[in-house]
């Protein structure tokens, strides 16, 4: 069985992140009420861009829980860098070796964690390139 809890973790954090946008962009417009500089109108566009990308990924992230698509991949771990795991790429693969996992549930995928040098086989969600299954290969 697939664990869908990265995804849910990346949903909530765009949502979270987009509330904070939308509540920011509320205050400046109120605050304003008539009286606009350029500088307060490129503050203004700046979160409503970052408000437009969270909810596109919000949107994206839920898409991907409701209709995943699963590929694997198999690789051997190297090692980690910023929330991503990375693993050397294989001779029967033509995909990237970067894969997307929240640092908070590494663990709970990985029941041992990751060893440098070893093989594993990935299942990830193809569109959001997060990590859904890990298994240890011997």
């Amino acid at each position: 069985m697939y664990d869908f809890r990265s995804l849910y973790f990346y949903a909530v954090y765009y949502v979270i992140i987009g509330i904070g946008m939308a509540i920011l962009l509320l205050k400046k417009k109120k605050s304003l009420r008539g009286k606009r500089k350029k500088d307060d109108v490129l503050e203004i566009l700046l979160y409503t861009i970052v408000l437009i990308f969270c909810v596109d990924n919000t949107v994206s992230m839920c898409s991907a829980i409701h209709s995943p698509v699963i590929k694997q991949y198999q690789g051997i771990y190297v090692g980690k860098h910023r929330g991503m795991v990375e693993f050397e790429k294989s001779k029967d693969s033509d995909y990237e070796d970067s894969f997307y996992i929240p640092l908070l549930l590494r663990g709970r995928m990985c029941a041992g964690g990751f060893q440098k040098e070893e093989k594993y086989k990935l299942y990830y969600e193809e569109r959001t390139e997060v990590l859904v299954k890990i298994k240890k290969i011997s």
